[in-house]
């Protein structure tokens, strides 16, 4: 456990957290309405962290369970659950994750909730309510299809999964209707209705950003649907809207991560020429190494190909995929070549390098 300027970081079993001071100060300010009593202060306190965390843990197990290292970094606005790396999940597996964390913060509500009843507890007590606030509506609002909550997440993916482009401005019309509504309703019904508008308000305006209202943004969702095209497999229709991207004038709008894919689709494609002439320093760091040599060894650059490679090899984060050797190095005694520069490392990297060469070469074997 370490304590610095961005928050109290530790690791909970093998998953990184860190508390930011926005989420401490969040929590206290929510309390106020309890801050009569001592320990009724401190249970809201105890019972609203475990419970972020609870609802954080569900998004940790899904992503676990589809083979991702996850973070958890609790701030001001609740917790945010990353990955550690590289990987794409899919819209199934996509909406799976985002559904974990309402459902466990559920289960957990009503657990707590039964125990309660089982041991005589007063219904209308704080505690019952608290829970009821935190655990039960909180995770049902969640589930809403309002960015950035997770029914939001789930919304978007399912009217992208519903026909790309088009139905994503009609997620996000609906996100910032329901979120508006919602804000109104809250003004009639409730007594505190206006901080509780406030609330829904800022929600609206951040899904005000998903609506393709201006040229440079309609464009991004044409390339952000032609980057999910390609990690489908689409590759004769999405590279060559992505060459064209990068290749023109809109080749600041292409990510990173589309960037990425495309080098690796180019190569797999065995089309060095193209690959030759996209920008590989705007890829992920961790890939460049790999797809750097791969141009360097095309264009009969071994003395750059094979220091690039060997980086990648000895120290990156990435392994090479299972076709990278039956596509690079493969003339006459290249890849003897390689495996005698892989001998001169020091002995940790050398043999690092070595098992990973073995396993891609073993893959196609």
């Amino acid at each position: 456990m370490t304590l610095n300027r961005h928050g109290l970081a530790m690791r909970v079993g093998s998953t990184p957290l860190r508390i930011k001071a926005g989420f401490i100060l969040a929590v206290l300010v929510l309390g106020i309405p309890f801050s009569h009593h001592l320990a009724s202060y401190l249970g809201w306190t105890a019972l609203v962290t475990m419970s972020v965390l609870v609802h954080e843990a569900g998004h940790v197990i899904a992503l676990r369970r589809f083979g991702f290292a996850p973070t958890v970094e609790l701030g001001l606005f609740g917790g945010l659950t990353a990955v550690e790396g590289n990987g794409t999940l899919d819209r199934v597996r996509s909406i799976a994750v985002s559904l974990a964390g309402p459902v466990t913060g559920l289960a957990f509500g009503m657990v707590i909730h039964a125990g309660t009843v089982v041991a005589g507890a007063d219904p209308t007590s704080w505690f019952q309510q608290a829970n009821w606030f935190v655990n039960i509506w909180w995770s049902l609002l969640n589930l809403l299809p309002v960015m950035p909550l997770d029914g939001g997440h789930i919304a978007r993916e399912v009217f992208e999964a519903a026909g790309e482009t088009r139905t994503g401005t009609i997620a996000a019309v609906g996100a910032v209707s329901i979120a508006v509504l919602i804000g109104i309703a809250a003004v009639a019904a409730h007594q505190q209705g206006a901080w509780i508008a406030v609330a829904w308000a800022a929600l609206a305006a951040t899904n005000l950003r998903y609506l393709p209202l201006t040229p440079r943004r309609r464009r991004m969702v044409e390339l952000r649907a032609a980057h999910a095209q390609l990690l489908r497999g689409h590759i004769d229709t999405a590279v060559p809207q992505l060459l064209a991207a990068v290749r023109g004038p809109d080749a600041n709008l292409v990510s990173t991560g589309a960037m990425t894919t495309l080098a690796w689709a180019l190569l797999h494609a065995h089309r060095y020429d193209d690959l030759a002439s996209i920008d590989l320093r705007r890829v992920n760091p961790n890939h460049q190494h790999l797809l750097s040599a791969a141009v360097a060894w095309y264009r009969g650059d071994l003395a750059n190909a094979y220091p690039w490679a060997i980086e990648a090899l000895a120290r990156g984060e990435v392994p090479p995929p299972a076709n990278y050797f039956s596509r690079v190095f493969t003339r006459l005694g290249e890849m003897d070549g390689l495996w005698r520069s892989i001998t001169m490392l020091p002995p940790h990297e050398s043999a690092r390098a070595a098992e990973r060469v073995r396993r891609t070469v073993g893959a196609l074997s």
